[in-house]
């Protein structure tokens, strides 16, 4: 023992002489339980359910208070229990570090941290000098309006600045945002001869700029399709031709619409509904259903993307929508965004949904009642009065038109019929006008990639196919008390699992007892 002690002291003479490496330094039999946290904390073992959120990590360069913030909400949003949020927040800040950040927080002193506060302290001071500096209210002075930029794009640039400043002042922005302006401008003098005091008042008034400059650029483009067209046709033909259906819009646009001015074309019977096409943001959008059955109005995420608005400006505050039959479906959140039509225009709230529907956007209760509209599904017009009085629509409704490229039936004999792979023959039916002419079965499917996590952690799957179609409201009746628990069933395919091997026959019963008790047969071949 003496002797490993003289020749620990002798190597520790060299190390100290210029020139000679330092050895590295070899890990301790206990170094895996270093933690930079009490006792109190470590030996604290979470649920093994509990699962850290998939966040950014933070590599020590950034500003380390919004990486402390953004934390925060990860973590909440994972349902930490409330007995024991010091023990999950200090766990789970290790994960979210990387390069130099992580480097320091593993050479803490072990046993050194007994609360998160204390952790983030140090974390702030260490790394606050790396970071960006702290944005003030003064710094809003120096936004100004680009040449050629709309007052929206300048508000919406302007709001984003003064949003990341931690303590804003009110009058400063009024000011800054006044002089951000150019100074020949007539929302520059509007702010001048008549000063804000907040800056909510600032919004309001640019609103009006914002529906002055958006109206002047839509009939500009309208202007130039117009002229454009009648240039077109003069040049095309020597005779008189008659006058198209519609003219083309600028924004979304739908060839396989057919777009009327007026109830001409429309049969005396019909039970069409009421679908429009109007502006809605800065986009021309087509196949708008108006319906006073819906309380709320809704707008298609797809719809969203193709009008190319950014998803970040979606609120999200997700609510539950009840259909006429019961059936429920979530929205993303929430967006607001004007609508114009006839000279009159307002703001609208829409729910944002994610799911496949014939119509881009739905105008309820709120959009009709805000314009005082008149629907006609009859007429196939809407009635809004303005202050030139109640005028007829000139709103250009979307008719549903047969495609004479697509055929009713496939007719297929002999050769025509293609084989399948094992060996059958496939006929091939085309049931879209079955499915125009039938109502929607707003069904919930589940969603795949929650099933296959839900199999995670099984050690034995069986999988099986019903051998007829089946619907999926149909297999959750059927199997209500095992999905989730030794079952998972989507439309016609069905997997049982078990979480122990000597379990699964007996798992496997269950499921075939049910499908003999409904007369359901599976595909051997699959």
């Amino acid at each position: 023992m003496a002797m490993v002690q003289e020749i620990q002291k002798l190597h520790e003479k060299f190390e100290k002489i210029p020139g000679v490496p330092t050895s590295i330094e070899e890990a301790k039999p206990e170094s895996y339980a270093y933690s930079p946290f009490v006792d109190e904390i470590t030996k604290i073992d979470l649920p093994k359910k509990f699962v850290v959120s998939s966040m950014r990590n933070y590599d020590g360069i950034a500003y380390p208070q919004n990486h402390v913030a953004y934390y925060k909400k990860r973590m909440l949003a994972a349902s930490i229990p409330s007995e024991l949020p010091q023990v999950y927040m200090c766990k789970g800040i290790g994960t979210a570090l990387t390069g130099p950040a992580l480097q320091w927080y593993i050479n803490l002193p072990n046993g050194s941290i007994k609360f998160i506060a204390d952790l983030i302290n140090m974390f702030n001071h260490q790394f606050t000098s790396r970071g960006e500096l702290e944005k003030r209210s003064s710094d809003l002075y120096r936004i100004k309006q680009k040449p050629g930029e709309t007052i929206r794009a300048f508000l919406t640039r302007f709001n984003k600045e003064k949003v990341s400043i931690p303590i804003c002042d009110v009058g400063t922005a009024v000011e800054g945002f006044r002089q951000g302006l150019p100074v020949d401008s007539d929302f520059y003098d509007e702010l001048t001869m008549k000063p804000c005091l907040t800056f909510e008042d600032v919004q309001a008034k640019a609103l009006g700029y914002i529906r002055l400059e958006e109206d002047k650029s839509f009939m500009a483009e309208t202007t130039d399709s117009v002229s454009g067209y009648k240039r077109s046709n003069r040049k095309s033909s020597n005779h008189r031709e008659a006058a198209p259906d519609h003219l083309p819009t600028p924004g979304l646009t739908d060839q396989k619409s057919t777009m009327l001015t007026s109830n001409e074309g429309i049969s005396d019977i019909h039970q069409n509904s009421l679908v429009i096409t109007m502006q809605i943001g800065t986009a021309r959008l087509l196949r708008i259903l108006v319906g006073g059955g819906s309380s709320v109005n809704l707008i298609m995420l797809d719809a969203l993307k193709a009008m190319k608005i950014d998803e970040n400006q979606i609120i999200k505050k997700s609510n539950v929508l009840i259909g006429f039959s019961g059936e429920t479906n979530n929205t993303l959140g929430e967006i607001y965004l004007p609508t114009y039509v006839e000279g009159v225009s307002s703001y609208e709230t829409f729910g944002v949904l994610d799911c496949l529907s014939s119509n881009n956007s739905i105008l309820g209760r709120p959009w009709i009642q805000n314009v005082r509209a008149i629907p006609s599904t009859y007429n196939q017009c809407v009635k809004i009065p303005t202050q030139w009085g109640i005028k007829e629509t000139q709103m250009k409704t979307d008719q549903l038109v047969s495609d004479p490229e697509y055929p009713d039936v496939y007719e297929m004999v002999g050769s025509d019929v293609p084989d399948n792979k094992n060996g059958k023959l496939r006929v091939c039916v085309d049931y879209r006008d079955l499915n125009k002419a039938c109502p929607k079965e707003p069904f919930p499917i589940p969603h795949i990639d929650a099933m296959v996590d839900a199999t995670a952690g099984h050690e034995l799957l069986t999988f099986m196919d019903a051998s007829r179609a089946t619907y999926q409201r149909l297999v959750n009746m059927m199997f209500k008390d095992q999905i989730g628990d030794i079952m998972e069933v989507y439309i016609d395919d069905m997997v049982v699992k078990s979480k122990k091997v000597e379990d699964h026959m007996k798992d496997l019963e269950v499921a075939f007892k049910i499908l003999e008790g409904f007369n359901m047969n599976l595909n051997p071949s699959k």
